[in-house]
């Protein structure tokens, strides 16, 4: 069986920098895997199962030097079901969604102020890892006139799920694509607001990655991202059972290094806020590694908690 390739990556993923130190081990550093070897530490979260990570000493990030190739990693993610599902009901999760198209909404409203009130703009949204559509359910449940909202899904077994969930609103455009660099592929087309819900994490080429975004951004266009804080409360006092330490982060940002990635692409921060996540207890165990299949009382009752994730709102920078 062919085992994964590895490819290297030397500098900071962030801010660039060739300064860093090992940081915390994993047990996935010699590569010497097949693909359904390394797809059971994909899967699920597994203390100490991933690759080794360094600390940038310039932001503060931390990221794999090696990490398996483009090729490889297709392969692993459509052996995934829908995101976080396997932890919590999907009625939980839809409500932190509800959270992020609430903030969405504001900063859109401001943004673009008279021309929505009077209807003179029509929205078109790009969403970066769709899943099975519960942010567009959110995002198409507020009041924007949103006229298109387009999803890139790299899962295959995802698909007629988001599809079937997007069909339901008559009168709106939508295409589903497997990644970024097919919409670049397919159209002239520029978007109002491109989202990435924990999508930064995953990316091993980040900065073509946002170059590419950069390519599909109106001109006054957003773009959303929430990401994982290895810098957060909760990452100090979990250690090696913190759940984004995982074979599929090939980084984690810090709020440093997203200002310096952002300033390297001649962007602007328009703003920053500490996210929270509708939870309730059967997920914590869940995550814990406890089997619940069922849950009664204070178990199902969910509540709001900072699980040390952040998000940015960032725009292109204007010329003076």
């Amino acid at each position: 069986m062919n085992r994964i390739i590895l490819k290297e990556r030397l500098s900071c993923p962030l801010c660039q920098s060739g300064e860093n130190i090992l940081a915390r081990r994993g047990v996935l550093n010699d590569g010497n895997f097949t693909i359904e070897q390394l797809a059971k530490y994909w899967i699920r979260f597994i203390p100490g199962g991933h690759f080794d990570y360094f600390k940038c000493k310039a932001c503060s990030s931390m990221f794999n030097k090696y990490y398996p190739c483009e090729k490889d990693l297709d392969a692993l993610y459509n052996k995934l079901g829908a995101n976080m599902e396997v932890y919590s009901e999907p009625e939980i999760l839809f409500e932190t969604q509800k959270k992020y198209a609430n903030y969405l909404f504001k900063v859109i409203s401001k943004t673009y102020k008279g021309d929505l009130s009077d209807n003179k703009k029509s929205l078109r949204f790009l969403e970066i890892g769709s899943d099975d559509g519960k942010l567009a359910k959110a995002c198409l449940g507020i009041q924007l006139p949103i006229c298109q909202y387009d999803c890139i899904e790299p899962n295959a077994n995802l698909k007629n799920q988001l599809h079937e969930n997007l069909s339901i609103y008559q009168g709106l455009k939508s295409n589903i694509y497997r990644s970024l660099s097919e919409v670049s592929g397919s159209k002239n087309i520029k978007y109002d607001l491109i989202v990435g819900i924990h999508v930064l994490d995953h990316i091993a080429d980040l900065h073509n990655y946002l170059i590419q975004m950069k390519d599909l951004l109106d001109k006054n266009g957003l773009m959303f991202f929430v990401f994982h804080n290895p810098n957060s409360l909760l990452t100090k006092v979990l250690r090696r059972f913190w759940p984004p330490f995982c074979s599929q982060h090939p980084q984690l940002i810090t709020r440093n290094g997203m200002i310096k990635a952002a300033a390297i692409q001649n962007l602007k921060v328009v703003s920053t806020l500490k996210t929270t996540n509708r939870i309730n207890l059967k997920q914590i165990f869940r995550m814990a590694g406890f089997k619940i299949n069922k849950g009664i009382g204070l178990l199902n009752h969910g509540f709001d908690l900072n699980l040390g994730n952040h998000g940015f709102v960032l725009t292109h920078k204007k010329d003076l």
